[in-house]
């Protein structure tokens, strides 16, 4: 983030300025998300959330696909496809481990 915003500083981005994320993450060299990497390089992940009982939630799950605000995967623990809501994560860790996928 400090880098966008030393760009805002240096004006070579104008404040409020629509921001192309794709592009940005090229010209940063820096991932778009540890989801979508997770999802595009088949790796675990861990999530943190919130459950809909207001409880908090801690998740492995070898995710398929993110869409309409919903992360769903394959959820070891359960041996289910699990969906999780976007607005519910807390944090996501990709699990660096050797372990094969589903």
């Amino acid at each position: 983030m400090a880098r966008v915003s030393r760009r805002v500083e240096e004006l070579e981005l104008a404040p409020g300025e629509r921001v192309n994320e794709v592009v940005m993450a090229s010209q940063l060299g820096i991932s778009r998300g540890p989801l979508r990497e997770a999802i595009r390089n088949g790796q675990q992940v861990l999530l943190d959330c919130v459950e809909a009982d207001g409880t908090s939630g801690r998740h492995t799950i070898w995710p398929i696909s993110m869409a309409g605000g919903m992360v769903r995967g394959h959820e070891p623990a359960t041996s289910r496809l699990a969906s999780f809501p976007l607005h519910r994560l807390t944090s996501v860790s990709v699990i660096d481990d050797e372990a094969e996928g589903p």
